[in-house]
């Protein structure tokens, strides 16, 4: 008799399982998420920066090089993540855009930097600068011209190009 009632309920268990299943797989479409690419399902979790770099990455030609200027009058990033600030520390910008950049831009060199001066004395192909709203764009080197803007209610992402580069 006991062995019985294990079985039933072993198979309730089983069928009850079964359907909570195809409840879940039938609520989720996942077409959409097997034709996106990963980088841009990530990228579209991220600050401004990293919505835009897929974007960017795919304009760019991969021999390009790519300077990226972090401007900010707030210390560590202008993006939080649920109302909880990402990092407080001054250098975290320089590592959040290195980081993300390199994975996103590879196989291209990326550097980054917090000095403004440095968007007016580069030699790159490639110049991101990368600031909030309330800050003023830093001058660019002359031979760069804008290329795209992405905005954000916390960001602006400004990318120049060298003209007559690919």
């Amino acid at each position: 008799m006991l062995g019985k009632a294990v079985v039933v309920f072993v198979l309730a268990w089983a069928v009850v399982s079964l359907g909570l299943g195809v409840v879940r797989i039938d609520a989720e479409n996942y077409t959409v998420r097997v034709r996106t690419p990963a980088s841009i399902a990530q990228a579209e979790r991220g600050d401004e920066f990293a919505k835009s770099l897929p974007a960017i990455d795919a304009s760019l030609p991969r021999s390009a090089s790519v300077l990226v200027v972090w401007v900010s009058s707030l210390s560590g990033f202008p993006e939080s993540s649920g109302g909880i600030p990402i990092a407080s520390d001054p250098e975290a910008p320089v590592w959040w855009a290195y980081s993300v950049g390199n994975y996103y831009l590879y196989p291209r060199r990326v550097l980054v930097s917090t000095n403004p001066a440095d968007a007016a004395s580069t030699n790159v192909d490639v110049l991101i600068i990368v600031r909030s709203p309330a800050d003023s764009e830093p001058a660019v080197v002359s031979g760069l011209t804008p290329a795209s803007v992405y905005t954000s209610p916390t960001q602006v992402v400004t990318v120049y190009r060298r003209t007559g580069s690919p």
